[in-house]
């Protein structure tokens, strides 16, 4: 720990490679000592003993910053500018070095709008949501009709459509058929989605008919081009 003014003085050799060295181990030691040095210059480092802090000359010369503060009994970091590692900046851990070498990263920036996604086995990479949104009922194609009529009592997807059941976005193909009930002259009946991806019509419109099924729902009805807002439940009437 030293202290000096770094101020070379004009002298003979002896006292000239002395002060020199005492220079050199003040700048060594951060101009390490229990007070601030007597003569001090902007942007110049001091490390105070007697707090353990690690200050920096302000560029006006006129105050100390605090940097950080070292715990030299146990040799840890123990705070940065005020925040107190632990309490209120989160200390180093081992687990967090096991999981992310548990998790394999993409090497590569993903495009703008694209979101992390994982295989469920610890690999991640980046990957184009359709949309994300609770209740989600929309068109691939929203300016023609979602379902088309195929035979007598039978529908099919018109376009392809993303809907939102139990959480999940299911991106349900173009053509994709419904699995139709017994036809009965006169009865209303629902198109319903299932976690599957796949379609049922039933003459229910309150209980799915599978757990967590939704109704495809969207503004006006199955014969109408639909906006891509949820609303109304689709229904048809045979």
């Amino acid at each position: 720990m030293s202290q000096h003014d770094l101020s070379i003085a004009n002298q003979g050799f002896p006292a000239f490679r002395s002060d020199l060295n005492d220079a050199l181990q003040a700048l060594g030691t951060n101009n390490s000592g229990a007070t601030a040095p007597s003569t001090t210059y902007a942007n110049q480092l001091w490390y105070d003993t007697a707090n353990n802090i690690l200050k920096i000359r302000n560029e006006d010369n006129d105050a100390w910053i605090s940097i950080f503060t070292l715990d030299q009994t146990s040799d840890t970091l123990q705070s940065v500018s005020g925040l107190v590692i632990g309490t209120d900046v989160q200390a180093y851990d081992a687990n967090l070095t096991s999981f992310l070498t548990a998790l394999n990263l993409p090497t590569a920036d993903g495009t703008n709008g694209q979101v992390l996604s994982t295989n469920g086995s610890g690999v991640l990479s980046f990957s184009t949501i359709s949309a994300t949104i609770w209740g989600l009922f929309r068109k691939a194609d929203p300016t023609i009709v979602a379902w088309t009529k195929t035979g007598n009592f039978t529908l099919q997807t018109a376009t392809t459509l993303y809907v939102e059941v139990n959480g999940s976005v299911k991106t349900i193909a173009s053509g994709t058929s419904i699995t139709m009930p017994t036809a009965t002259a006169g009865t209303d009946y629902a198109i319903w989605a299932k976690t599957d991806g796949s379609l049922e019509a039933t003459s229910n419109h309150t209980s799915p008919p599978t757990a967590n099924a939704r109704k495809a729902e969207a503004k006006a009805n199955a014969t109408k081009k639909w906006p891509n807002i949820p609303g109304q439940r689709c229904s048809f009437k045979y």
